[in-house]
C-alpha cells in the first residue's frame, strides 16, 4: 500500500517536470522547437542519408534514393556537439529529486528511479554514444515515453534516428559541461517516473493504472520534446 501510495504520487511529480525544466534554463539551453518532433523527419532523412543508412519510410522523399546514392562517400559527418565531460558540480539526482517534490520518501525513490534509468542506459547504449551525451539522454527518454505510450519498444532504427537528430542540434554547442550533465540527470529522472508506474500497473494486471501511465508519458513527451507522440505513430507500426 505504502509503495501504491507512493507511485500514485509520482502523477503530481510527472507534471512538476515543465517548472524544473524552466528553472534549469532548460528552454534557453535548447531551442525544441528547432529539432521538435514534427521536423524529425527532415532530420531523420538528411543523418541518413549522411551515414549512408536507409531512410525510413514514412521520412522518405521521392529524391531520396538518388539522392543517397550520388552522395560522395567522403562526405564529412554533422559535428556532435551533445557530448559533454563529467563534472562535480553538474546537479545530482538527489537534488533534482529534492527541487520536485519535499517528501523524503518521494525524494529517495525518485532518486532510486533515476540511477536504476542512467545505469540501464549506460550498459545498454554506451557502444552507441549515449553515454555522457545529451542526445543519448533525450533519445532515451523519447524511447521510454514512446514504450510506454505505444505499448511495445520503438525499433533500433527508430532509437538511432532521434540520437542522430538531436546529436548534431547546434543549440547544444555553446552550453557547457554542467549544464548538458544536469539536462542528462534531468532527462534520465523524467524518463523513468511514467516507466516505473507503467511497469507497476503491467506487474498487477492493473488496467486503469497502466492508462494513467500512458497518459503521464504523452504528457512528459509533449512538455519536453515539445510534440505528440502521435507523429511516431506510423513508425511504430
Amino acid at each position: 500500500m505504502f509503495r501504491l501510495i507512493l507511485l500514485v504520487g509520482l502523477i503530481s511529480l510527472c507534471l512538476a517536470v515543465p517548472a524544473y525544466a524552466q528553472s534549469m534554463g532548460y528552454w534557453r539551453m535548447v531551442n525544441m522547437n528547432n529539432i521538435a518532433m514534427n521536423n524529425l523527419c527532415n532530420s531523420i532523412r538528411e543523418n541518413a542519408i549522411k551515414a549512408h543508412r536507409a531512410v525510413p519510410d514514412n521520412c522518405k522523399t521521392s529524391a531520396d534514393r538518388s539522392r543517397a546514392s550520388n552522395a560522395p562517400a567522403n562526405a564529412a559527418p554533422a559535428a556532435v556537439t551533445a557530448k559533454f565531460s563529467p563534472v562535480s558540480n553538474a546537479e545530482s539526482f538527489e537534488q533534482i529529486a529534492a527541487s520536485i517534490s519535499s517528501v523524503p520518501q518521494e525524494k529517495e525513490l525518485i532518486a532510486k528511479t533515476a540511477n536504476i534509468m542512467k545505469s540501464t542506459l549506460e550498459d545498454g547504449y554506451s557502444a552507441k554514444g549515449w553515454k555522457n551525451n545529451v542526445a543519448g539522454a533525450l533519445a532515451y527518454f523519447a524511447t521510454s515515453m514512446l514504450t510506454v505510450y505505444f505499448d511495445k519498444e520503438p525499433s533500433e532504427a527508430l532509437q538511432i534516428a532521434l540520437f542522430d537528430a538531436y546529436n548534431t542540434a547546434p543549440e547544444f554547442a555553446s552550453a557547457s559541461n554542467k549544464d548538458k550533465q544536469t539536462l542528462y540527470n534531468a532527462l534520465l529522472t523524467f524518463s523513468g517516473m511514467p516507466l516505473l508506474f507503467y511497469i507497476d500497473g503491467k506487474n498487477k494486471g492493473d488496467a486503469a493504472q497502466v492508462q494513467k501511465a500512458k497518459a503521464l508519458a504523452a504528457h512528459n513527451f509533449k512538455t519536453v520534446l515539445r510534440s505528440d507522440p502521435e507523429l511516431l505513430a506510423e513508425m511504430m507500426k
